[in-house]
């Protein structure tokens, strides 16, 4: 069990030390995102990151990460059984590997937006093989990894030279990263949540959303609270800095248009 304060803890050594999300996740070899998960309380680091961290800001293992005595006997059954425990990083390793392919499944509308389902199913199925040859959950995708999918699916398949998607432009990129920024965020939300989400993104106030959902305006508030809070890790906004429903509608409109457009 890993105590509640090291999300906290990280965030603030690495704002005093005056390092972005992806400054340190540079430094670490790491992607942003799991900077952010870390931030965020969403996962916690195995015992080797837990170890890195401490060795990079200087901190003795036991300040973050305080030991925590083993439980009595009594307290065994409150324990999961061997079974459950696989059971449990099964359901993991499925959420994860759902998370790689929306990831990847962005690159590719990035590097190559005239890519038809044939292709990409092959250039996913070699992205998840390559994932699928450790036991670790897997983490989000590099654009390099997934352009590597996509060259050799099409080699694969007798594509010519001339439709192998090139890197994508400066431009490109900062749109891949928004999009993974508002991915990350939306798998953190409940159903509910979500709704809220979608419904800023389409405009409308907080009066709006709660007439349009048939909630209270205290519930809207109260889950509005909990995105801004996910946004806050997700872009690496200062905590001097005021977000508020503008930024929900600012950040997701175009997301969620997409997903439509694609369902379509």
């Amino acid at each position: 069990m890993i105590t509640s304060l090291f999300p906290m803890l990280l965030k603030q050594e690495r704002q005093r030390c005056g390092w972005t999300q992806d400054s340190l996740a540079g430094q670490l070899g790491v992607a942003r995102v799991t900077i952010s998960r870390w931030e965020s309380g969403a996962i916690v680091p195995s015992l080797y990151w837990r170890e890195k961290l401490c060795k990079h800001f200087h901190k003795p293992m036991d300040e973050w990460f305080p030991p925590v005595p083993l439980p009595s006997p009594a307290e065994e059954h409150r324990f999961l059984s061997s079974e459950d425990q696989q059971l449990k990083r099964l359901a993991q390793q499925k959420k994860s590997l759902k998370y790689v392919i929306e990831i990847a499944d962005t690159m590719i509308d990035v590097l190559d937006p005239q890519c038809d389902e044939r292709m990409r199913s092959a250039a996913l199925e070699r992205l998840l093989g390559a994932h699928s040859e450790t036991d670790a959950l897997p983490g989000a995708p590099t654009l390099a990894e997934v352009r590597n999918a996509l060259v050799a699916a099409k080699h694969a398949m007798g594509s010519p030279k001339q439709d192998i998607p090139t890197l994508a432009t400066e431009e490109a990129e900062q749109k891949l990263d928004e999009r993974k920024r508002c991915i990350e965020v939306t798998r953190m939300t409940t159903p509910a949540q979500l709704r809220v989400l979608q419904a800023f993104a389409a405009g409308l106030r907080p009066q709006q959303v709660a007439d349009d959902l048939r909630i209270s305006l205290k519930t809207v508030d109260s889950h509005k609270s909990v995105l801004l809070l996910y946004c806050y890790n997700a872009w690496d906004v200062s905590d001097t800095e005021r977000l508020d429903y503008h930024f929900l509608c600012a950040k997701f409109a175009s997301f969620f248009s997409e997903i439509e457009k694609r369902r379509s």
